[in-house]
């Protein structure tokens, strides 16, 4: 989230070619991806922000192949980024959370303008510095390195996008609900006579599982995208997570009464997941008035093989623009030529 804007930045003072941008681009997500590893899931667990941290990284390391430096000043900037690299989790279910994104991107991109400025910085050791201060003593330096680019990241895993706009520490959830819901109503009931007759609702998982998801009864929109409670009542509502229902300000005053029927309840026999979060899964269970129950269990490796049609996801994000504007950025999204690099920076700065 951190190399695009990065690399936006520097497209609009500096122009390069497209091939030049999107190889800069694939060396960014490798990278990413290799510091992911390499300061394991200690990093996250201590309450950093990897985003805001990694992503810095990653966002010099994209600007340092677009800029073409030598070693030398790869390492400058290198190290001009990874002293400034910051963000926490607790401020999670805030505005300053999707803002440590534009504050990784601009710290590369202060980095390198330094760099190129002759503003002079060590050298050697202080990525496995910055790795040792904030890992636990549990990193991995040598992935960074390991099979470099056997496969390419990019490619695989490849890149990951939400199918919803709300923290990814909800999404098997709300689609283990959905699916709760999309059976009901194909046995030929009714939506209404379900949501009347939710007793409780029950939402099991790995132990620490919910560490991102971690407010419960949110009090903006912002604050739900990271409530557990709130994404799944919003979901067997109304079948979908919309942009508009997690905006700032008020929630529905709809969801909160089905919202405050969902219970936590932690698996104890699952493996933590700061084990392994690959195996991350959400058991929603809807225990309803008369006794019965009904039960559905999603795991991150389902909704990740499922995907997400990202055209729709565009489109739908584009749905306030103007249709011209729709349009230009809909026929650009392949981004084919360096003139069409060119038109999408020039779209993104209006």
């Amino acid at each position: 989230m951190a190399i695009l804007p990065a690399l936006f930045a520097w497209q609009q003072q500096q122009p390069a070619t497209a091939e030049a941008f999107l190889d800069a681009y694939v060396i960014g997500v490798e990278v990413a991806g290799r510091l992911g590893l390499a300061a394991s899931q200690q990093h996250y667990a201590l309450g950093y922000h990897n985003t805001a941290t990694l992503g810095t990284l990653a966002a010099a390391a994209a600007l340092a192949r677009l800029l073409q430096l030598n070693a030398t000043d790869c390492a400058t900037l290198i190290g001009i980024a990874v002293t400034q690299a910051s963000g926490l989790r607790a401020l999670f279910g805030s505005a300053v959370k999707p803002l440590h994104a534009g504050l990784a991107a601009e710290r590369a991109v202060m980095a390198a303008q330094l760099t190129l400025a002759k503003f002079d910085g060590r050298h050697e050791d202080v990525i496995d510095a910055f790795l040792a201060a904030s890992s636990n003593g549990e990193s991995q330096p040598q992935q960074l390195l390991e099979n470099w680019g056997a496969p390419w990241r990019i490619s695989t895993p490849g890149l990951e996008f939400k199918p919803f706009p709300t923290c990814a520490g909800t999404h098997s959830a709300a689609e283990a609900a959905r699916l709760l819901r999309r059976a009901w109503l194909a046995e030929g009931h009714s939506l209404e006579s379900l949501l009347e007759n939710i007793d409780d609702i029950s939402v099991a998982f790995p132990p620490g599982g919910d560490i991102a998801a971690a407010v419960r009864v949110p009090a903006n929109g912002i604050e739900a995208r990271f409530s557990l409670e709130y994404v799944i009542a919003a979901i067997l509502m109304y079948d979908d997570l919309r942009l508009e229902d997690f905006a700032e300000g008020a929630l529905n005053p709809a969801v909160m009464p089905l919202a405050a029927k969902v219970r936590r309840t932690p698996d104890a026999s699952a493996p933590p997941d700061a084990l392994n979060p690959a195996r991350r899964f959400h058991l929603v269970t809807l225990t309803l008035k008369e006794g019965r129950q009904l039960q559905q269990r999603r795991t991150r490796q389902q909704s990740l093989a499922d995907g997400v049609d990202v055209a729709a996801k565009l489109r739908q994000a584009l749905r306030h623009e103007v249709p011209a504007r729709q349009q230009q950025l809909l026929s650009i999204s392949e981004l084919q030529s360096t003139a069409d690099l060119a038109t999408l920076s020039q779209l993104l700065r209006a």
